[in-house]
């Protein structure tokens, strides 16, 4: 099922939409090979056999002049919107014919997804896949295929392959034409099994085929000049139990709703938009910005289901991300990355709140909470004031 472009339906200054030339993607890491939830334990018989391949499904970058977005100038932003819950939908059907609570016979692979255990990690505090509720299998298969497609250029054609044996073969390998690990009940080659997946993934669950789209090279989507990025006047924080949009619960966003970038994880689609924004200006000035966005409230943690990060209007910036330690957080307050960030990111609607930093820093020195401890100060933590300015429908 094709999303709809959530930023596009907020960007009513957006005056055309149109393509761009492929952007050089930023390397990522593949997923490592020995980890992967998907070579131990494949079950026999839960394949779809079907009829014909598909095609690489991608995004027109959106533009509202000649030139283009500077985040995607930065090569650095990868940004999925339309895409994942096709490709997600396509993985069920594939693994375990949609059965969140499937359990391979002889392995710990479970659920939907048939994430093995060492893989899924206790993902929301729960032990095993299959106990997790659906919305929780779902936000960590789109952790890993977004990080499949990342490392691929945005290629679906790969997210088959990778999540069937953890990496793409070189073109002639012979891995292609060769069964993996067929004692763990493997039977299909990557060839087959990538066949079998593109098939799948370009029948449409809904709507014609028509109403899909089809854009066959990868491309960074942005949208230009869709909010005003003003902070208004003596705002000093985001207070998450006076926000709301888009008739959402704070933790439980679906992941379509907002915009991914690369540089932020999942973002309220303006919010994300402005990131990108910022973080390109950044990289000019010798700074990588990238950070983590959206945090769902199975995520656990005190401020769960009502941090602002639920809303996905908060981003912890990881070369502000010190940890605990006073001196080093002092440090940090410091830095000519956290100067750069307080001169500039205003420009952009971001601030870091006032709680999170020092009195000497105009903050109020009450901290936040790290986990179920509190209270720290948090010159990571920036939040997207402009929402209260900006016009936020999604």
């Amino acid at each position: 099922m094709a999303v709809q472009l959530a930023a596009a339906r907020a960007a009513a200054k957006v005056a055309k939409h149109t393509s761009s030339n492929r952007t050089v993607q930023r390397a990522a890491r593949v997923v490592d090979e020995a980890t992967d939830p998907h070579k131990f334990a494949r079950r026999a018989g839960v394949l779809i056999p079907a009829a014909a391949l598909g095609v690489v499904m991608m995004l027109a970058a959106l533009f509202s002049s000649d030139s283009p977005h500077p985040s995607c100038a930065s090569s650095n932003v990868v940004v999925f919107d339309g895409e994942l819950d096709r490709v997600l939908a396509t993985i069920r059907t594939l693994e375990s014919r949609g059965d969140f609570q499937a359990q391979a016979a002889g392995a710990t692979a479970s659920g939907a997804y048939q994430f093995i255990n060492a893989t899924w990690g206790n993902y929301g505090g729960y032990p095993e896949a299959w106990q997790a509720p659906p919305d929780i299998q779902d936000a960590k298969a789109a952790e890993y295929a977004t990080t499949i497609l990342e490392a691929h250029g945005g290629d679906v054609a790969a997210v088959p392959v990778v999540w069937y044996i953890g990496h793409l073969p070189p073109a002639g390998s012979a891995e292609w034409d060769t069964v993996p690990y067929p004692d763990a009940g493997n039977v299909l080659t990557p060839r087959q099994y990538q066949t079998r997946w593109l098939t799948t993934y370009n029948i449409p669950t809904d709507g014609a085929a028509g109403d899909l789209p089809a854009v066959a090279s990868p491309t960074c989507s942005g949208v230009v000049g869709v909010g005003d990025y003003r902070i208004p006047d003596g705002l000093v924080r985001l207070v998450g139990s006076q926000i709301s949009w888009g008739g959402y619960t704070n933790g439980e966003i679906p992941l379509d709703a907002m915009r991914y970038s690369s540089n932020s994880g999942y973002l309220h689609p303006q919010a994300s938009q402005a990131f990108d924004e910022l973080h390109a200006a950044a990289l000019a000035d010798g700074f990588d910005f990238r950070g983590s966005g959206y945090r769902p409230a199975a995520a656990g943690g005190a401020t769960a289901g009502t941090s602002n990060h639920g809303w996905g209007l908060a981003i912890d910036i990881n070369a502000l991300a010190v940890g605990t330690n006073d001196d080093a957080v002092a440090a940090a307050f410091t830095s000519d990355a956290y100067t750069w960030l307080t001169n500039n990111a205003p420009l952009y609607g971001f601030l870091n709140p006032d709680w999170a930093k020092p009195v000497i820093l105009g903050g109020t020195g009450i901290g936040g909470h790290i986990g179920d401890s509190c209270c720290y100060l948090e010159p990571w933590h920036w939040e997207w004031a402009a929402f209260m300015n900006a016009d936020t429908a999604p």
